[in-house]
């Protein structure tokens, strides 16, 4: 038979016609690569497989319930009315029963109790409840208050024989959606026919299938550095999406300057380190389950490796962490040791504290276009091609309280 009548699969126009060949190769994009060069990320970030086509991909960053109420004015010692800022009552969901105490100034002692509240901005208290102030029951003289002062919610008492009711004031969550856009990313290789059928290379006779593995590795390493750098941008028409990575979230609304994102100019030391694991706990992060490991330079892990003796003894060790051999230094407040994971994609001045149970590739789908010309003898270019492309996004829940990022570092040996 003819070569000319002879059907092969052929991507002739892209518009995937006739005669396609797209395969899947998902489970190789979702398998972490072997650990070594500096792929880091890929491996220890997990990943959910999702067969939708998406034209944007949505996520919610799903805040707690706040347990802090901001006042709107500075409360006397005797004051038995409070008035919170705007929304402050609705996004806690306060209630009558619930006992207040400073969360700003940890050096006020007073406990105050909600007898009511009274309408959107306004609750009526009993100060002192208890009488850890003036002593006795209380109920009279507390202690001042600044204006814009949060005041935390520690518990909510019932009396004896109380019941939970639907006329209770709880609170509700506008869990507004927030989009993380995705990424299509893409590598392409091409090889002529006279050279695919080249052999050589001892382990890898088939030179086609060499050049695909060295494609797939390429296409690795571009989902190392997304994973970290890529910006947020929609997807539109006429914008090429990117879904936003892990110092996109660090650094952007999410996480403000002074709060999960410190440009403070610090010289690495233990303590730097420490401070960002005390960061991690006050927010919460301990609070449940969480997997927390610290992104560093290599320049960070070499200095990393020397504090250990001023710091504690036997924080400096070495542990597998999904595969990798990691340093690790050891938390003073938790005493967990937080495996120290080498990355070149992280700023050479920087470092991160991420728990992983809070990010994952949510979407994560590889195809593969195969272009075939036809075959040598029918008075055309003879090549084979291949072009993979994956969609990816990243899910990120909660950036402020599971993650740290801390540039300006200045990492020496001594």
């Amino acid at each position: 038979m003819p070569f000319a009548s002879t059907v092969h699969q052929t991507w002739w126009t892209g518009d995937a016609t006739t005669d396609t060949w797209l395969p899947d190769f998902s489970a190789l994009v979702m398998a972490p690569p072997l650990p070594g060069a500096d792929i880091t990320l890929w491996p220890i970030i997990g990943k959910a497989a999702d067969g939708t086509e998406p034209t944007k991909y949505e996520w919610v960053e799903e805040e707690l319930s706040q347990l802090t109420l901001t006042t709107g004015e500075a409360l006397d010692t005797t004051e038995t009315e409070i008035d919170f800022a705007a929304g402050e009552i609705a996004a806690a969901g306060l209630r009558a029963g619930a006992l207040l105490k400073n969360a700003t100034d940890k050096t006020k002692i007073e406990t105050i109790y909600v007898s009511s509240v009274d309408d959107s901005t306004t609750a009526t208290v009993i100060r002192d409840y208890g009488g850890l102030v003036s002593g006795g029951g209380g109920g009279a003289t507390g202690q001042t208050h600044a204006n814009a002062d949060e005041l935390e919610i520690i518990g909510y008492l019932n009396p004896e024989g109380s019941s939970v009711t639907k006329t209770d004031y709880f609170s509700t969550r506008d869990r507004s959606l927030k989009y993380n856009y995705y990424s299509i990313l893409d590598d392409w290789n091409q090889i002529s026919i006279e050279d695919m059928v080249r052999v050589y290379r001892g382990s890898s006779p088939d030179n086609w299938g060499y050049q695909l593995s060295g494609l797939k590795q390429r296409l690795d390493r571009q989902f190392e550095r997304h994973i970290a750098s890529s910006p947020m941008v929609q997807r539109t028409t006429t914008a090429r999406g990117s879904m936003g990575g892990l110092i996109w979230f660090a650094t952007q609304s999410t996480g403000a300057s002074g709060n999960s994102y410190v440009t403070t100019a610090d010289t690495f030391d233990y303590e730097v380190f420490d401070d960002g694991m005390k960061y991690l706990y006050e927010k919460g992060t301990l609070d449940g389950g969480h997997d927390i490991v610290c992104l560093m330079p290599p320049a960070g892990i070499q200095a990393a490796a020397y504090v250990h003796a001023s710091a504690q003894q036997g924080e400096y060790l070495n542990e597998t962490v999904r595969g990798l051999r990691c340093t690790t230094l050891m938390s003073t407040i938790t005493g967990d040791r937080i495996p120290l994971v080498p990355c070149n994609s992280i700023p050479s001045d920087s470092f991160m504290l991420l728990n992983l149970n809070a990010v994952r590739i949510h979407f994560l789908k590889g195809l593969a276009l195969t272009v075939f010309n036809k075959e040598p003898g029918q008075e055309l270019d003879a090549y084979r091609a291949a072009r993979l492309y994956s969609n990816i996004t990243m899910e990120f829940q909660r950036p402020v309280e599971n993650c740290y990022f801390h540039t300006g570092m200045t990492y020496n040996r001594s």
